[in-house]
């Protein structure tokens, strides 16, 4: 399948978009988008863009989706969009899986580590003292 060398832009442009774009249903194994993505050098960010800004509006709009065909036709057709936003590729749901999963992981080990130090036993120097006996309940200067 592959037409563009390793270090070019569009193997560039492609590694960062495709992962959104498959997401999003777009099925990369499609020959006719393969035949568009080799006819199509110019305007390939745009496209790519165009067709993830569409597609999030038609999913927003509870509207029938095409993800493949939207992207054959905004490579096409060289469309452009002035909604894109850079914090699109940060959605959750245009993650890739394995980002999804390490998000997932990290943030399941930020959660075992918090409940780790608030389950740990507290200590005997006065901070912790200080810290149990004001939340536990209220102290009074005179017991200080």
């Amino acid at each position: 399948m592959w037409f563009w060398s390793a270090n070019s832009v569009e193997q560039e442009l492609f590694d960062l978009y495709a992962p959104a774009l498959q997401s999003l249903g777009v099925n990369f194994n499609d020959e006719q988008l393969q035949d568009t993505l080799e006819a199509s050098s110019y305007s390939l960010e745009d496209a790519f863009r165009s067709a993830i800004v569409y597609i999030l509006w038609l999913e927003e709009n509870l509207k029938p989706i095409y993800p493949t065909a939207i992207l054959i036709d905004a490579l096409a057709n060289q469309w452009r969009t002035k909604y894109w936003k850079p914090e699109y590729l940060e959605l959750e749901q245009l993650l890739s899986r394995g980002k999804r999963l390490w998000k997932a992981a990290v943030y399941n080990c930020s959660l075992a580590t918090l409940t780790d130090s608030i389950t740990a036993p507290l200590s005997s120097s006065s901070a912790s003292i200080m810290v149990y006996r004001s939340s536990t309940k209220p102290a009074s200067t005179d017991s200080l």
